[in-house]
This record gives structure tokens, C-alpha cells and sequence, in this order.
């Protein structure tokens, strides 16, 4: 009998010193773990949230205060995209920023976008010519091309030299 009692002290003792060293060696690991978090600049890690908040602080600071560090940032991530993404993105900002803040470029990226949408060219602001497009597509051309001559952000020469 005192052996089985002795017998089951050891292995109690045995196992209880497993479990210590088992604990011990997650500690390590959790601790070196850390470390490794600690050695990355958490200001240098880009996630999925942070490219939605800075698109959307982007955009919040376009319609809201009239950024244009933000609108210039926005403008050229969308010329990266597609035609009509571009186009179609181009417009919605350029025009809030135009209209709302009498942002001059909003106005002329507002109007090559137009350009771009209906198929003008707009290569040599010179030589636009908007006599080929029908009348639809020439009509929002034609009804921004008035408001910046009204606005003064186009001068009478650069709006009469635009072929109709």
C-alpha cells in the first residue's frame, strides 16, 4: 500500500512539474510574440480599414472643407481606374469643388471630363471641337462651358475658340 501511495505522489509530482514547464514555454512564445509586435511600427501598417478611412477622410474633406491637397489625391487615384469610373468620379468631386468652393481646376477637370465622357477631344484646349457631337452629348458641354465664361474662370477668347 505505501508503495502505490508513493508510486502516485510521483507521478502527481512528475505530471505538476509537466504542467510548470508546459505554462513556462507558452510564456516564452507569447512574450517573443509580443516582441515582434513591439519592432513594427504600427503607423507603417496598412490594412483594409485604413484605405476605406482614407478614401472616406478623402472624400469628407473634399465635400466638407473644400481640400484640395484631398481633391488633387482623389483626382488622380480615379485616373488611374477605368474610363468610365474615372469620368464618372471626376465629375461628382470636380464639381462639388467648382461649385461649392470656386475651386478654378475643379472647373477644368470638370469640363475634360465632359469632354471625355462624350467622346470630345480635348487634347490641345485650342483646337476642341464639339461641333461633331450630337446634341445631347453637346448640351451639358455647352451649358458648363457658359457657366465658367458667367463664373469668369474661362476668358471670351479660350470660350470662342472652342469650336461649336
Amino acid at each position: 500500500m505505501k508503495g502505490k501511495i508513493i508510486f502516485i505522489l510521483l507521478v502527481l509530482v512528475f505530471v505538476s512539474c509537466k504542467e510548470k514547464e508546459v505554462n513556462k514555454i507558452k510564456e516564452v512564445k507569447i512574450a517573443k510574440e509580443e516582441k515582434n509586435h513591439e519592432d513594427v511600427d504600427q503607423d507603417e501598417v496598412v490594412t483594409m480599414n485604413t484605405i476605406a478611412t482614407n478614401y472616406d477622410t478623402l472624400v469628407n474633406r473634399v465635400k466638407k472643407k473644400g481640400d484640395e491637397d484631398a481633391y488633387l489625391e482623389l483626382f488622380y487615384d480615379f485616373k488611374e481606374c477605368g474610363k468610365e469610373v474615372r469620368t464618372d468620379s471626376v465629375m461628382v468631386y470636380s464639381k462639388i469643388m467648382a461649385l461649392k468652393y470656386n475651386y478654378e481646376r475643379g472647373y477644368y477637370d470638370y469640363l475634360q471630363a465632359l469632354y471625355e465622357k462624350y467622346g470630345a477631344d480635348y487634347s490641345d484646349f485650342e483646337k476642341i471641337d464639339i461641333s461633331k457631337l450630337d446634341k445631347i452629348s453637346k448640351k451639358p458641354i455647352e451649358d458648363w462651358l457658359n457657366l465658367m465664361l458667367a463664373k469668369k474662370v474661362m476668358t471670351q477668347k479660350d470660350f470662342d475658340a472652342i469650336k461649336r
